[in-house]
Parts: C-alpha cells; structure tokens; sequence
C-alpha cells in the first residue's frame, strides 16, 4: 500500500503546472538559443548579386554528430523513466500549457509582420523593439525552430491522451476520429514548417525559366526586380520547375474613372530613424469629381462645386514681363518624338523630365564667378561619383568620392580603394578575363571599375561595380567579403551640368568640376548635351517677368482636369486643377503649385486625385512548356494560382507600377512560389475532423436510436 501511495506522489510530482510551465519556458529558450548559433556559425554564407550576404549551404558534417551526442543521453534518461514520462505525456495540464503557449504564439505571429524587411520593423515598431523581435524570433514565428517544437509536444501530448483513452470500441470511433485529425493537422503543419519554402521568379513579357529562386535568396532581396531576373540569380540558388514556364501577356485591368476630388488635410510626420519631418497628405472628405451639384465641405471650410470637367486638357506656359519678377528661362526639351516645356527660375537646380535624372540643369541671368559656382556645388574639386563600402551586416562604414585615377583610404580599416575606369554604358564582359567596354554613346547603364589594394591582399584585387544592376557574382567579391568583410556599390553623380547664362544666352556645360564647352544659344538653336539622348533649345528668357498659364482643350490625348469653385461666406477661390498623382508628383509640388491643389488655408487644399484602388485585377497569361510541346495555357489571377508538381506560382506583384493611364512598353510578372509538402498533411487531418465530428454528431446518435428501438422491439 505504501508503495503504491509513493508511486502515486512520485507521478503527482511530474505531473504538476510548474513542470508544464518549465517545459514550455525551456523549449522557447533552448531552440531560441539554437537557431541564434545556427544562424551565426553552422551555416555557410556566400555573397550574393548587391553584395548581399546569402545562406548558402548547412553544415551537415557537424550538425549530425552534434545531434547524434545530444540525442542519445536523452533517449537513455527518457527510456529509464519512460513510465513517469507516460503519465506526464498525457497530463491534462501539459496539454493546456502547450494549447495556451501555441495559441498565445498564433496571436503574436499575427499582430507582428511576418518575414518584413528590417527597414518595415524599424519604421513601424523601432529599431530597440526590432532587436527583441529578431532575438526570440517573432519576426518569422511560424517557421521558428521554438514554435515547431511547441507544435510536435502538442501532437505528441493529444496523441498520448487519445491512447489513454484506449478508444479502440465502435461508440469510441468518432472520438478517436476526431483527435487523430487534430494530431495529423498538426503534424503536417510541422513538416511544412519546416520543409515548405517560399521562392520568387521575376519574367517579363515574351521570357520563359525552368527554375526559380529558392527561399533564401528572394528572402534576402524580397520583391526586387532586378535581382530576381532568371539572368542573374546564380546557379546554387536555382529551383528546377521541371518544366518551362512562359509569360504571355501581362494585364492591369482598370475601373473606368478612378479620379476623385478630394479635401485634404496637410500634415507632416517624423522618421523614427532620422528625426526629418516628412509631408503627407490626409484626405478628408471625397467627392466624384463629375458630380457638378454643389457639396458642403467639411470644419466649414465653405461650398465646393465642380464647374467644368476637361478631358483633353494641355496647358501652355508662357513668359510675361514683370517688374516684380524674377529672371526666368523657358527650355524645350525633345526627348524621341516627344517634346517637354521647362521653366528654369535663376540659381534653381532643375532635373526636369523623366529619364534625365543623371542630368542637371541651372539658370542664372548673369554669369556667375568661381565663388558663386562653387556654392552651386559646380567647381566643388570633388567627383561626383561615390563608392559606398558597407560590412558584413550591410552597414555603410565609407562614402568616397572618387574621379578616375584617384586613390583613397577606406576608413577604419587597412584597406586603399582606387577608381580605374569610369564607364558611361557598361557591356559586361561575356568572357572569362575578357576587358569591359562602353556599349552606346549615351549615359546609360553606368558602372565603375576598381581597384582594392592593402590588408591581407597579396595582389591588389579590381572589381566592376554596376550602377544599376545588382552586383557580380564573381570571385573578386567572394574574396573581397570572405578576406576583407567589405561589399562595394557604386553610386554615380551627375556627368554633366549645364548652366544657362540669360544675359548672354549662353550655355556653360561642366563635367566633373570642369568646363567643358561654353558657347552661345541662339533662340531656336538645339544643344544635346555629351552622352545624352535629348537634345534642348532656348525659347526665351527675361531679366524680370512671370509665368503666365494658357490652357488648350484640342490636347490629341487624354488629359483629365477639372475647374472647381469654392464659396466661403463671401469669397470665391477658383482653379483648374490637373490630376495629382503623389507616386508621380512630390506632395511638395503638390502643395505648392496651383496647377494640382486650391489651396483653402496653411493644411487645407482640394485636389484631383487617382483613387488608390483604381485597379481591378491582375492577369498574368502563362504556358507550361516541355521543351517545343505546350503542356498547358493558365490565366494566374490573385488567388487563382497556377499548380504544377507541387508548386503555386501566386502573383504578388509587377512592374512597372506606372501611374494611371500609362501603358509601359513591357509588363514584368513577380510571381511568389509556394511548394508546401505538408499542405496534404494537413486537409488529411481536417478530413478526418470532419468525419469524427459527423460520426459523433451524426451516425453514433442514428445507431443508438435503432438500438433503442431494437430493444423496445424485444421487450413488448
């Protein structure tokens, strides 16, 4: 008897909350700790295109033994006290410990974004909150190793307590049913937690792969177009399809219409991680921008009516003399078959069209002397054209700016960085040793070739570093990254400035801190710039005047505005206000220039705006293809993926992301693909959910009501 009473205190001893408690707190810790020395020094690291550092490999050689010494005393101590094992395994108050702890990590892997960029966490959360995240691994919960171990004690303690039960008689099959679904469920969310992967393939109209990026890579990029272009993702990160995948066609399906007017509230908002102030804008009240009836707006800020809609709106500015004015300067600038006005205002630095972002335009009415070009930042004496040298951790430790020829030290380390070449469109060699060159006469796909010298380099190593394109994945890097720690960008400047002289007509055009060319610009005469596909002419300028806005309606193109008036008591404020679109128009034009807000007050305006659900769908038009056979033609909508061996290609994104109304000349297609081998795991359990529920609720009480009857039967 009193053995039998110690053998009953001694389990009462295993099966208490604390021991639940402490299991659950020690599983968190321990794989916490585990996946923080796997991430850090048992896994191989490689650089990848960006001098971004990528997992490469495991290091199975070592991970084995380790388990293999870290298994066996377990098993040893849990196979001599496997009956107090037995009795905790199924203890109730295990079993509500790990359904809370699982439960509670749910709701956390909910409220935290899931698998975000560092850049999302810090701006959202900041950057001390961030490093608790990434600590115990929030930011990635349901893949974590500590939340997968939770799930298989879950599945190993509910399968322990069905045994219990011993449920093995016919009106026990719903129950057993039901709670195998449960541990089945659980088990195949295990096996996807840790076998599903997440990869990505970028393709563009007309482009077919037979392969996609594997999780760590398009992890380590996200939604980058240019790094997850099948031409440059390295052959250790590729995924065969088995089979080749096609895009067709590519469609951005519209609403008709998708302009509001809109009352706004001006505002600013600080960046937790640089303190600046930035504008932003907060819409009040929207109103249909072809409804013509008058509106009250909203904190009385007066009566709002659409005067007249224009369709095929072109604005023309001229030049007007005024004494009140300042120097003005009106360009034309003609770029292929189009032309674009620009209005240069003295001592304004001016990048003005679309697709001249490497150029820089200045007007001044007099010529400026050495001091004053200086404070322009003209004839500075330091390159325009930037190295940037970051670290393992991707943190910028350099900035230099360096001209061809010069040389440079990187700061705190032993290392000297020295600018070979500089070229304008860079062909990159398509040989092994084989010399880059310049491809075109125009400024185009920038890059810089370099030299890297001191430290642990026997022999200085030379890089070519693309502006533009994500970094070669060569080995001049790796051993740059494995030797030094170093990853390189270049960062070009300006090529070319011009400055126009108003007096004297009179173009100056610098390169470098240097003066080029300088000759006169008679009006109707046209200049192309040094490496430049546009060329410009001069219109006008005058020492004193003002712009004076013309407004056609015979525009050949769709060009919506609208004339508003707005009554406050007895003041009338009126403007034609063009479509503002902030992903193509800065809210600081916005807020500043008549021709896209009527301004009502210091935080106030009404604008015409492009609703931010103006687009309705996505289709991307795709083939299967095995070798010349077509296998099978898909429409890919969002949430109609295509499925082929196990893998959903979903569309999440495309480019380019045009404003409305602009059809670009090709559509590119990010397609995130999922294969998770566990998914089939799970509706197997949720089938036998549904089957346990309906014996329970359903087919048991139908057999007990005939065996009722039955017996009724027997007994009259």
């Amino acid at each position: 008897m009193a053995t039998k009473i110690s053998a009953e205190g001694e389990r009462a001893r295993w099966d208490t909350w604390a021991n639940a408690l402490l299991l659950v707190l020690f599983v968190f810790f321990f794989f916490n700790l585990w996946e923080t020395v796997h991430e850090r020094w048992v896994v191989e690291r490689a650089p990848g295109p960006g001098g971004t550092v990528l997992i490469a490999d495991y290091h199975v050689d070592f991970m084995v033994p380790v388990f293999v010494l870290l298994a066996v005393p377990v098993v040893i101590a849990l196979f001599i006290r496997r009956e107090k094992l037995w009795q905790f395994a199924h203890s109730l108050r295990l079993a509500i410990i790990l359904l809370s702890s699982v439960l509670l990590a749910t709701v956390l892997g909910t409220l935290v974004f899931q698998r975000a960029n560092p850049s999302e966490y810090i701006e959202y959360y900041s950057e001390p909150l961030y490093a608790i995240f990434k600590a115990v691994h929030l930011t990635n919960v349901f893949r974590s190793w500590w939340f997968l171990m939770l799930l298989f004690l879950l599945a190993a303690n509910l399968l322990a307590c069905t045994l219990k039960r011993k449920p093995w008689s016919l009106p026990k099959l719903g129950f057993l049913l039901t709670h195998l679904g449960i541990v089945v469920t659980i088990i195949g969310a295990f096996i996807g937690g840790i076998f599903a992967f997440e990869g990505a393939i970028v393709l563009g109209e007309g482009e077919s792969v037979g392969f996609i990026a594997n999780e760590d890579y398009a992890k380590a990029f996200g939604i980058n177009f240019e790094a997850l272009n099948a031409e440059v993702i390295p052959e250790e990160y590729q995924v065969p399809l088995g089979a080749e995948l096609k895009l067709y066609k590519f469609e951005e399906i519209h609403y008709e219409d998708p302009y509001i007017v809109s009352l706004t509230r001006i505002g600013t908002r600080q960046d937790q991680r640089t303190g600046e102030e930035a504008l932003v804008i907060a819409p009040l009240q929207m109103i249909d921008f072809d409804d013509t009836k008058p509106i009250t707006l909203k904190e009385d800020l007066g009566i709002l009516q659409v005067k007249e809609i224009y369709r095929n709106l072109r604005r023309e500015k001229l030049l007007e003399p005024d004494e009140a004015g300042k120097p003005l300067a009106k360009l034309v600038f003609k770029l292929d078959d189009s032309d674009s006005t620009v209005i240069l205002g003295e001592e304004t630095l001016n990048q003005p069209l679309d697709g001249l972002d490497s150029f820089k335009f200045r007007f001044s009415w007099t010529s400026p002397g050495d001091e004053e070009l200086k404070k322009l930042g003209i004839l500075s004496g330091v390159s325009p054209h930037m190295i940037r040298v970051y670290n393992r951790n991707r943190e910028v430790i350099d900035e230099i700016n360096l001209g061809v020829g010069q040389t440079s030290g990187i700061e705190d380390t032993d290392y000297s960085l020295e600018m070979l070449e500089l070229f304008h469109d860079v062909k990159l060699p398509g040989e092994e040793g084989a010399a880059p060159e310049n491809k075109s006469d125009f400024w185009n796909e920038p890059a810089a070739f370099v030299r890297v010298g001191g430290g642990d380099f026997d022999e200085p190593l030379t890089l070519l570093l693309p502006a533009y394109r994500p970094m070669p994945h060569d080995e001049a890097m790796m051993e740059l990254i494995e030797k030094a720690g170093l990853v390189l960008s270049f960062v070009p400047g300006t090529p070319y400035e011009v400055l126009l002289i108003g007096e004297t007509s009179t173009i100056r055009v610098f390169h470098g801190g240097d003066e080029v060319e300088s000759f006169e610009l008679d009006e109707g005469r046209e200049y192309t710039p040094p490496l430049s596909r546009f060329s410009l002419a001069l219109e006008g300028s005058l020492p004193k005047g003002r712009i004076k806005e013309e407004i056609y309606k015979d525009s050949p193109e769709e060009n919506l505005a609208v004339r508003v008036e707005v009554r406050t008591g007895d003041r009338k404020r009126e403007g034609v206000l063009e479509v503002a679109d902030p992903a193509k128009i800065p809210l600081s034009v916005i807020r500043d220039d008549g021709r896209f807000a009527l301004n009502l007050g210091e935080k106030t305006m009404v604008n015409l705006l492009v609703r931010n659900d103006y687009r309705k769908e996505w289709r991307a038009h795709v083939s299967l293809l095995s070798g010349e056979e077509k296998i099978r033609d898909h429409v890919i909508r969002v949430n109609e993926p295509l499925v082929h061996n196990n893998f959903y290609f979903y569309q999440q994104s495309f480019a380019p992301d045009l404003p409305y109304g602009e059809t670009p000349s090709q559509w590119f297609t990010y397609l995130k693909v999922v294969n998770d081998p566990g998914l089939l795991v799970v509706y197997l359990g949720l089938g036998l959910i549904v089957v346990g529920l309906v014996y329970v609720f359903y087919v048991r009480p139908q057999l007990t009501r005939g065996r009722r009857k039955e017996e009724n039967d027997y007994v009259d």
